[in-house]
């Protein structure tokens, strides 16, 4: 079902990501680029930077992010893009699942 949720305990959240489709349709991508480096593969390489780096560690046999060809000030900033990224990550999830403080009543 396409509309699956996570329950919490005061709302309810749509899930918000389907990694196993997410790897089923890179891998349809990749055969693609494959089947047609000229056309589908360059316009990948181009405009997805994500593919761009799978097709990188796929064709070098090294398995690793940031990718091989990278330089230290490429490394340096994806490694801070990275954590930039996680933090921000971790306060969206913060305001979706943890309950929202309550304000103390005034004593009147």
């Amino acid at each position: 079902n396409d509309t699956r949720q996570t329950q919490t305990k005061e709302t309810s959240v749509p899930r918000l990501a389907y990694p196993g489709m997410w790897w089923r349709v890179t891998v349809l991508a990749l055969i693609m680029c494959s089947a047609s480096p000229d056309k589908i593969g360059a316009i990948m390489w181009k405009e997805h930077p994500t593919l761009q780096a799978l097709i990188k560690m796929v064709t070098s046999n090294r398995y690793r992010f940031p990718t091989v060809d990278c330089d230290k000030q490429e490394r340096d900033d994806m490694k801070a893009s990275e954590s930039e990224l996680r933090d921000e990550e971790s306060k969206v999830t913060e305001m979706l699942f943890l309950p929202k403080p309550t304000e103390p009543k005034n004593a009147s």
